[in-house]
């Protein structure tokens, strides 16, 4: 069998290939599983999850050859932060066109549909001519909602990206399997496209986060 059946998709050099994990362990995690339930995944940590529970996180994850982000965080600093990161990291562009599509529409019909709490307001540009326009709170409040809508819903079509977190890619409750997932965490790095770091003053604490790094 050809080895470039599991090499990964994205170019590497030969000093990098060699680095990379054996193909039974290779794992990545699509987007929308990092994010779900709010990331929870980040804010419960895996080892005070019952045995049940933290043999599926290893389900959560498939198999693959490349991920477009290792994640290097520190699991001592609070998880929500690390959410609304990766959320917007993926989704902000999302929500800003739905905003502005939602406030510009909601503007425009006001010509058509007579809206309460709207007004007219004039503006003259003596002696050359004037601009009516109205003024109303809708437009903005239909450009909020279509964002926060964005962002609430958006993230379970993300399962194109896939992404390395180690308690999802590397299993936590088969003892052999989870010391050759963290003996090879540099092969994960490896295989991914970007190394994404959850910087915060409890990372450089963590003795296996300084080899991650560049």
């Amino acid at each position: 069998m050809s080895s470039d059946r599991n090499a990964p998709k994205i170019k590497r050099d030969s000093d990098t290939i060699d680095l990379l994990p054996p193909s039974s362990i290779r794992r990545g995690v699509t987007a929308a599983n990092v994010l779900r339930q709010f990331g929870q995944v980040f804010r419960t940590h895996p080892d005070t999850l019952s045995f049940e529970d933290k043999t599926l996180l290893y389900s959560r994850s498939e198999a693959t050859d490349s991920t477009a982000a290792f994640i290097s965080h520190s699991w001592s600093s609070p998880g929500m932060p690390k959410y609304l990161a990766l959320l917007f990291d993926n989704l902000a562009l999302n929500a800003l066109l739905a905003g502005i599509v939602a406030g510009g529409a909601t503007y425009v019909c006001q010509h058509w549909i007579d809206l309460p709490l709207n007004s007219v307001v004039t503006t003259e540009f003596e002696p050359f001519f004037e601009v009516t326009k109205y003024a109303s709170p809708w437009e903005y409040l239909a450009a909020v909602l279509a964002m926060a809508a964005t962002l609430l819903f958006l993230p379970t079509w993300l399962t194109q990206r896939k992404y390395f977190l180690d308690c999802l890619c590397i299993h936590q409750t088969d003892t052999a399997r989870k010391i050759e997932g963290i003996r090879n965490l540099g092969g994960f790095v490896a295989m991914s496209e970007t190394l994404v770091i959850m910087w915060d003053e409890c990372y450089f604490t963590r003795l296996w986060y300084g080899p991650r790094l560049p």
